[in-house]
């Protein structure tokens, strides 16, 4: 072959393929919507897209969008539909296989909306405490204002009477709790009786058959009156030998209308009591004003206390009684009626029963200097006030335990109280008035009207 046919074969060659990557372009740019990829060769998850202006776009821009909107809802209970939306935009390509990946995460965001949420009720929780604490804190504040107005009043009073003295000395210093504590009968005192009990005595103290909270077993305790120390003449404040010097004392009152009637109704409903009590109290409340009443002669009286014992031997021993009459006047009731006991404390004076005597007295407040009076009325606002005083509030738990919860069905309520006072004279009510007028006076109660 000629030289100049070589040329020409090369010539037309090169037009061939210039015509080819002609005819390539013009197809190339009339398809519309085609999407370039490029891809680095070192980072395979490097993707960039170019879409162009086309109905095409709309729709994949319409996909990612409810892709997204799909991965920011809060509800991610619907993950199995939003992984759908992700496999559909895997028409458009299947490097979005990474974004299914975010499935992963977005349970992953529902177990921390779980933290969190586990992490709020710690929080509740522990808002609960700081409510119960806050509210703890503020009965406790509430108690301390009422106890040391009640304690300023009285020490004011006990200034103005001049410190009266009735020489009593009702006391038991708690060597465990290093405590005094002085106990009012009928004012909460079996609540603090067993709970000393269990505070200060192991359980081998009780002895087989025996009432375990029997007062007697807290005896060991007690102050010895007689054993008093000297002091200065301007010094009001009794010390007592058995009596730890660093001791608080404290003691529980009522109101001294509450304490009669429970007395009234434990005597009234308890037989066995009223047995006990015959001999320092009950037969003479009875016998006296029923053999005036009655006209009884000597021998009569005599035959019906006979029938009498026999009938609180049977009570004490539970056997079978059988009146020989319905006449005996001292078995109708076999118990002091309200205005019999009230007649017979009135009667024999302040210290004849603890049951009954004014806490005043009881517990001689004035000379007895005492640290804390507690209103056993207010016992659920002052009560944790004192226990944390007297160094003894890690045995809340315990003094509860021990409580009397009857509240509004405690036998001493306000109608039971104006029901019985009622039933007494004019000259019983005013006399008693009289009688307590000291626990009116230092420690702030009101005569109850009726």
């Amino acid at each position: 072959m000629t030289t100049l046919s070589r040329i020409v074969l090369k010539c037309s060659a090169l037009l061939v393929v210039l015509f080819l990557l002609y005819i390539a372009l013009i197809r190339e740019d009339s398809v519309p919507g085609i999407i370039f990829l490029s891809r680095s060769d070192d980072d395979k998850s490097n993707i960039s897209i170019a879409i162009p202006s086309h109905p095409v776009k709309q729709e994949l821009e319409h996909n990612s969008s409810s892709i997204a909107d799909s991965s920011n809802d809060v509800d991610y209970s619907n993950d199995v539909d939003s992984s759908n939306d992700v496999d559909s935009s895997n028409d458009v390509d299947s490097s979005n296989d990474v974004d299914s990946s975010n499935d992963v995460d977005s349970s992953n965001d529902v177990d921390s909306s779980n933290d969190v949420d586990s992490s709020n009720d710690v929080d509740s929780s522990n808002d609960v405490d700081s409510s119960n604490s806050t509210e703890s804190s503020s009965i406790i504040e509430r108690g301390k204002t009422i106890v040391e107005t009640r304690m300023k009043n009285l020490r004011d009073s006990c200034a103005q009477l001049n410190y009266p003295d009735f020489g009593m000395c009702n006391m038991y210093a708690m060597p465990k709790a290093h405590v005094t504590w002085m106990p009012v009968f009928k004012a909460g005192s079996t609540t603090w009786k067993k709970f000393f009990i269990d505070l200060e005595l192991s359980p081998d103290h009780i002895e087989p058959g025996e009432d375990p909270y029997h007062l007697n077993y807290l005896k060991v305790f007690r102050v010895e009156c007689t054993d008093k120390i000297k002091i200065k003449k301007n010094q009001k404040k009794r010390v007592f030998k058995t009596e730890p010097r660093g001791n608080l004392r404290f003691t529980v009152v009522r109101h001294p209308m509450a304490r009669l009637v429970s007395h009234y109704y434990r005597t009234k409903n308890n037989p066995i009591e009223v047995a006990h009590q015959w001999v320092p109290w009950v037969g003479e409340a009875i016998t006296k004003p029923r053999s005036k009443t009655h006209h009884l002669t000597k021998e009569q009286r005599e035959q019906f206390l006979a029938e009498v014992m026999e009938y609180f031997e049977a009570v004490k021993y539970q056997k079978p009684f059988e009146r020989s009459s319905e006449e005996n006047p001292f078995l109708n009731p076999p118990y002091p009626t309200f205005s019999e006991m009230i007649n017979f404390i009135l009667q024999h004076g302040k210290l004849k029963n603890g049951h009954w005597a004014p806490a005043a007295v009881w517990t001689d407040a004035c000379q007895n200097d005492i640290d804390y009076v507690v209103q056993l009325e207010n016992d659920a606002v002052e009560a944790p006030y004192i226990l944390q005083q007297l160094k003894l509030a890690n045995h809340t738990e315990l003094y509860k335990s021990k409580a009397n919860t009857s509240g509004a069905n405690s036998s001493a309520s306000q109608d039971n109280i104006k029901g019985l006072l009622g039933e007494l004279t004019l000259t019983q009510r005013t006399a008693l008035h009289e009688f307590y007028a000291l626990d009116y006076e230092l420690f702030g109660y009101e005569p109850i009207n009726v």
